[in-house]
């Protein structure tokens, strides 16, 4: 398994991050009275999102671990968890992928949605 790139930022801005628990659970309408709420799978992914900022350099490497070593980032890879630290499996978030802006001629904010694995 791949991991996160080491000349990459180790961390996302703590400005930007966001997290929220996976939903495990399905909620189902009924004809009359409350909803019906079931837990289905006790292990659903952590969903978190953030950003970085790179260099030049450091786009480039990021460009190439999403396209090529993470398959169009399909495939997980090890990275640390963004609140315990702890080494945690790790993959993008594909329905919403990475996205770019420039802060200047050589900097570039990438804003990322991503999944800590159970």
């Amino acid at each position: 398994m791949a991991s996160w790139p080491d000349s990459l930022p180790q961390n996302v801005e703590i400005s930007s991050f966001n997290t929220g628990f996976g939903s495990g659970s399905i909620r189902s309408s009924v004809s009359m009275g409350p909803a019906f709420q079931r837990r289905i799978s006790t292990a659903s992914p952590e969903k978190f999102s953030g950003s970085i900022t790179l260099n030049r350099a450091q786009y480039v490497t990021f460009r190439d671990f999403y396209k090529t070593t993470l398959a169009q980032g399909v495939l997980p890879f090890t990275w640390k968890h963004p609140i315990t630290g702890d080494s945690a499996v790790i993959r993008f978030d594909v329905s919403n992928a990475p996205s770019m802006s420039a802060l200047s001629n050589d900097l570039f904010k990438v804003s990322m949605n991503l999944e800590v694995m159970p």
